[in-house]
């Protein structure tokens, strides 16, 4: 069952990559006040009394479609699927990687330090900022002096970033 439920896992991550790099690329479908949907299904359900089935992405939408189908992979596979997933991050670009590495650090035990870590050193503001804030959750205490080191950095962002993970490491 558990082969069957990382390829059917597979399969949504493939698809939900796709929808997401294709997502700015893709012509609007309809606009519903200030949204805009694209990737719209329409189908009719009951013609006779003017009802259809609509199905469409927005901006916020295809982001969670894409956290969603890497969590969910990140969950039902084995060990060889949380390997895919550090190699994306290792490999991949932004923002895909930001969503991978957001999984990864959801994931129990200590399989994703090593690429915390490496996200902690990144030169992407927002890859370091949850590494930090994922290794503060993960009470990774040789951490600590990677995030007492953030807080120093330039970037307001990554001091406030290793100073919550620092607090999350005091419990």
């Amino acid at each position: 069952i558990r082969s069957i439920a990382t390829l059917g896992s597979g399969v949504a991550l493939v698809s939900a990559v796709w929808l997401f790099l294709g997502f700015h690329d893709a012509p609007a479908g309809e606009s519903v006040g200030s949204h805009v949907y694209k990737h719209v299904l329409k189908v009719d359900w009951v013609p006779s009394l003017g009802m259809s089935f609509h199905l469409g992405v927005d901006g916020m939408g295809v982001a969670m479609v894409l956290l969603t189908a890497i969590r969910t992979l990140a969950g039902y596979g084995g060990k060889a699927s949380k390997e895919a997933l550090v190699q994306a991050v290792r490999k991949g670009k932004d923002p895909v990687r930001l969503y991978v590495l957001l999984a990864l650090a959801e994931q129990p035990g200590e399989g994703a330090k090593d690429v915390l870590l490496e996200a902690l050193a990144s030169k992407d503001g927002s890859v370091a900022a949850q590494a930090a804030l994922a290794m503060g959750r993960k009470q990774m205490l040789e951490a600590k002096p990677h995030l007492l080191a953030l807080l120093q950095h330039k970037d307001w962002h990554l001091r406030a970033a290793g100073a919550r993970g620092l607090r999350f490491l005091a419990g």
